[in-house]
């Protein structure tokens, strides 16, 4: 089969996955969580993100994984907070899930930053122009 065949299909995969463990991390756990103060809400979030990829040892590999994990949760979570939006959440983790993949391994690192900051001027303008039509207390949903 052919590889332009194959990228779409491995794309729209990684796109449903991240949108399946959105669910259930921002419209499901977030949304329980959202009477906590942010960093906590997403610390546990992130620990239990942690644990979900199976890190269980204590190394400096690990550390730098919790970190970032941190990092994500925060993001998408601030994201989904914002516009209320599964859907912007699970672009955001499918385009992180892209990035580290080895698909786009011979993609020049500075065409992978030019895609995550375009992607994340783009999020910003979604989420600043949605923010002002959404009631804060609203749940995060499918949209």
């Amino acid at each position: 089969m052919s590889l332009y065949f194959t990228v779409p299909k491995i794309a729209a995969t990684f796109i449903l996955y991240a949108l399946f463990e959105e669910f259930g991390w921002r419209g499901y756990l977030q949304s329980e969580l959202s009477g906590l103060r942010k960093i906590y809400k997403y610390l546990i979030i992130t620990v239990l993100w942690f644990v979900w990829h199976l890190n269980f040892e204590i190394s400096i590999n690990n550390l730098s994984m919790f970190l970032l994990l941190f990092a994500g949760s925060y993001g998408i979570g601030l994201m989904a907070d914002k516009s209320k939006s599964l859907v912007i959440a699970a672009l955001f983790h499918s385009l992180s899930n892209l990035m580290q993949n080895q698909l786009l391994a011979e993609i020049d690192f500075s065409y992978k930053l030019i895609i995550i900051i375009i992607s994340g001027v783009s999020a910003y303008f979604i989420v600043k122009s949605s923010k002002n039509n959404i009631p804060e207390n609203a749940k995060i949903q499918l949209t």
